[in-house]
């Protein structure tokens, strides 16, 4: 009948990913999965006009099996019908939904399904099958041999779910999607937290009473949907809760304060209120904004307010607060519906804080309190507790200077029951000083972030999660946190105090403050709405690409445009434009891949929070090479390169380069991948 619309067919979709799931996490294999399996039930609790009408059920399960691999071999019969299976050595299911292991005779496993999974949802998207042939053989040639046509995907194929497509019909299994709850939570996340982070944000819900506001040099995005619906389990019928978006517009001329070392606003436990830092010249102030109402207001008495944080019962606000002569240092409270601050204690520097259940606050600060960090041995820099009253604060943790390298402990965050709290480990990787021993500051380019889990009646502490940091609790159960300018999500044992399950990416492209390895761009409230500062990538007025040809005609190229767009380069083939774009307000820089057969795309391929650049197309127009620039001073410069090859479709991680490149210099930039895809030609400073 045609190809099925986008918004309809991811729901159906959706749930047949749900289905296979529950099967396979029963050691069940389908084996036969193909649109003859699939059916479509009404639905009385859905409008039938709904694109998401219809409950699926997936029928058939008599080639299913249990997951213990199967040794067959090749068949002849037709292509649309189901091959026989009852004699020795006959191929299991149809062949035109066969995976290449299945069409070679080999074991299968889970990912068979998903090699399936993707053909059918090919299918419904195009209106034919990825792989056809007149008879059997030529089918599983074709299946062996041939790559799907990608570009036969309707307009409006959000790039998402086109790159999840390619990943369930890699024909290598190890480069496929390992477990079909990997496809379900994708369509998830594609369902409710957009299909690409540069997309344009739909009209607010129509209850909040205000138009569209225009993205300014800082905007918050809302994101009000519960998270459990992303992350929890569902069934076949689970329909994605809808989600309200919108932009909350700061405005230009109070920008929220990006000189950060950890977060400028938080959001109320009830989802009511933002407050948010911003910018006042040479100082800072506290603002306080409703969410149904228009605009923010300021706190009085809250100048030169930093790192905000809500009360449990939402009813005030921490803050630091400092002057311009560094004195006067302090943790200080504000009520929310009016009144002066109140002092709590000396605090310093600005490292975050939560507010316990149980009426005490923990922060980050050094003792003694001082207006700026001193890196020696006579400095005690950890977590603090105090009464919400004020009084003394008790030292919780302090850093640990020894093998560890521990340099920084920062940003904490409250654990349901005030048993624990997440905070960020900031390590050097070495010892870089000693008690008594006065030391030059740390190599902060080259430290990492971990987020850790503080035992608060043991005053012991752990790592529960490397490569992270800024961590926060969800009533979904699971922590969020970030890496890499993306948020995540991982679920959480609160019993047992520790991650129970694998990670999954649940937003990307997040705004990137001065302090990236340990800024926090997102805020969630007790019922898992999530506040987000997005990258901002393209202004009003960006810069464009043009095709200039010899005799100096010139055509726009259809792509969506950037505030700072560098270093163009075109692939062998004419097909692709990779492009350096420089994030706002950033230090860091992303290459992004524009494909001339998909007028208006732009594919973001890296994310590693750095300054990506000097992108070199490999002969094959399949990989490139770039690299990082990296501050160091280790050869008397302020920044060192990093080679890597990435692939230009973004399957897989970059990989570092160092065959023919030093893998750390002061100065060694690609310009070209001779033919043999091996040798590098490159350009080092003398």
């Amino acid at each position: 009948q045609g190809p099925i619309p986008i918004p309809r067919a991811s729901s159906i979709f959706l749930q047949i990913a749900a289905g296979l799931e529950a099967a396979h996490d029963q050691g069940i294999i389908h084996r036969d999965l193909k649109p003859a399996n699939v059916k479509l039930t009404p639905d009385e609790s859905i409008d039938a006009s709904s694109p998401y009408a219809g409950r699926v059920k997936i029928l058939d399960f008599g080639l299913a099996a249990e997951s213990s691999p199967s040794e067959v071999s090749v068949s002849e019969d037709s292509p649309t019908q189901p091959l026989p299976v009852t004699r020795e050595g006959a191929i299991f299911g149809t062949a035109a939904y066969m995976s290449p292991e299945q069409a070679r005779g080999r074991a299968m496993d889970k990912k068979t399904d998903i090699w399936a999974f993707g053909v059918c949802l090919y299918e419904a998207l195009v209106g034919r099958r990825p792989f056809e042939g007149s008879d059997t053989a030529l089918l599983l040639s074709s299946i062996l041999t041939a790559e799907p046509d990608l570009d036969a995907l309707p307009p409006g194929t959000p790039p998402r779910l086109r790159r999840l497509l390619m990943r369930c019909l890699r024909k290598e299994t190890r480069e496929r999607f390992h477990d079909i709850a990997d496809v379900r939570l994708e369509l998830e996340e594609i369902a409710v937290l957009g299909a690409d982070s540069v997309e344009e944000l739909p009209p607010p819900a129509t209850g909040f009473g205000w138009g569209t506001l225009a993205l300014a040099a800082f905007a918050i995005v809302m994101t009000a949907v519960a998270l459990w619906s992303q992350f929890g389990s569902s069934s076949s019928a689970d329909i994605p809760d809808a989600v309200r978006r919108f932009e909350i517009d700061i405005g230009t001329a109070l920008p929220i304060y990006d000189w950060s070392i950890v977060s400028e606003f938080d959001l109320s436990p009830d989802g009511t209120h933002l407050a948010y830092v911003a910018r006042l010249g040479e100082t800072t102030q506290l603002y306080l904004r409703r969410l149904d109402e228009i605009g923010g207001t300021a706190v009085p008495g809250t100048e030169h307010a930093l790192a905000p944080f809500f009360s449990p019962d939402g009813q005030w606000v921490a803050y630091y607060s400092a002057n311009s002569e560094g004195q006067g240092n302090e943790l200080r409270k504000v009520p929310v519906n009016g009144g002066p601050p109140q002092v709590l204690c000396n605090a310093w520097p600005p490292g975050g804080g939560t507010w316990l259940e149980d009426g005490t606050i923990i922060f980050t600060s050094t003792e003694p309190f001082t207006d700026h960090p001193v890196w020696d041995g006579s400095v005690q820099w950890g977590l603090f507790q105090i009464s919400d009253n004020g009084g003394t604060p008790r030292l919780l943790t302090s850093v640990d200077r020894s093998a560890g390298g521990e340099a920084v402990h920062n940003r904490p965050s409250r654990l349901p029951g005030s048993r624990a709290v997440l905070f960020n480990i900031r390590r050097t990787g070495g010892a870089w000083a000693q008690p008594g021993g006065k030391t030059d500051e740390p190599d902060w380019d080259t430290a990492t972030t971990e987020v850790a889990l503080l035992d608060l009646e043991s005053g012991s502490y752990r790592t529960v999660l490397a490569d992270a940091h800024n961590a926060t609790y969800s009533n979904s159960g699971h922590i969020l946190f970030m890496h890499d300018q993306s948020l995540w999500a991982a679920p959480f044992h609160m019993g047992k105090l520790e991650v129970s399950g694998s990670e999954r990416i649940v937003r990307d492209n997040l705004q990137s403050m001065f302090f990236p390895q340990t800024n926090s761009p997102y805020a969630l409230d007790h019922r898992g709405s999530a506040v987000f500062l997005p990258a901002v990538e393209v202004p009003p007025h960006g810069r464009s690409l043009i095709w200039v040809d010899r005799s100096g005609g010139r055509e726009p190229v259809d792509m969506p445009p950037a505030n700072r767009i560098e270093r163009p380069r075109v692939s062998p083939d004419g097909e692709r434009i990779l492009t350096v774009v420089h994030v706002v307000h950033s230090a860091t820089a992303n290459i992004w891949l524009h494909e001339r057969s998909r007028p208006g795309s732009r594919m973001r391929l890296t994310f590693d929070g750095t300054h990506d650049q000097h992108p070199v197309w490999f002969p094959d127009s399949q990989q490139f090479l770039y690299v990082q620039r990296l501050e160091d001073d280790t050869f008397g410069t302020s920044y060192v390169f990093k080679t890597f090859r990435h692939r230009a479709d973004g399957a897989s991680r970059p990989e570092s380069w160092p065959r023919t490149i030093p893998e750390v210099s002061p100065l060694s930039l690609p310009m070209v991948v001779l033919d043999d895809g091996v040798t590098v030609l490159y350009q080092e400073a003398p």
